[in-house]
């Protein structure tokens, strides 16, 4: 909880995300939704800026909106 608190808090303030909600919280991973300004390659470079990495999930193939993951400490 510590380590997601962390990670929230740094998600919170990077300013084009304009929402974020936490769907599943688990021992090793959140699910989120989030909203953010801009295309996604400078959403990828903001996060990038900010020590995250954004990596498209393949391992969904029936969903019908893109599902991403979000890595911390890149």
């Amino acid at each position: 909880l510590k380590q997601w608190l962390s990670i929230q808090k740094k998600l919170n303030n990077i300013n084009v995300i304009q929402e974020l909600d936490r769907d599943i919280l688990a021992q090793n991973y959140a699910d989120l939704t989030l909203e953010y300004l801009g295309s996604l390659d400078s959403f990828k470079l903001v996060l990038k800026q900010h020590n995250f990495k954004l990596e498209q999930n393949y391992n969904r193939p029936n969903e019908t909106t893109p599902n991403y993951y979000i890595y911390s400490g890149y």
